[in-house]
């Protein structure tokens, strides 16, 4: 029940994303992280992600996966935060 009221929260705070359709998608996305690398990342981050043109859920699971347990996030430059296409990915691990 919780979860129904948080993904309807999150539906309304989206704006431009607020079809039924993009919030299971966001679902989805959301299930392949936590079940792939441990990790969920929060809708306004995927809704950002799918602006950039990644529009499959599976697509853009892989590439937060990938960002997210990238091993030179801790050496490279910058704010050594994961991003998916420009995106910062926010989220938690689970």
């Amino acid at each position: 029940m919780k979860r129904f009221l948080i993904i309807g929260a999150l539906a309304l705070s989206l704006g431009a994303c607020t079809t039924t359709q993009t919030t299971d998608t966001i679902s989805k996305v959301q299930e392949y992280t936590r079940l792939a690398c441990s990790f969920v990342p929060t809708a306004k981050t995927v809704a950002a992600i799918f602006t950039t043109g990644l529009t499959s859920a599976f697509d853009t699971a892989t590439a937060i996966c990938n960002a997210v347990t990238t091993a030179p996030l801790a050496d490279g430059p910058g704010d050594r935060t994961p991003r998916v296409r420009g995106v910062k990915v926010e989220g938690k691990r689970v």
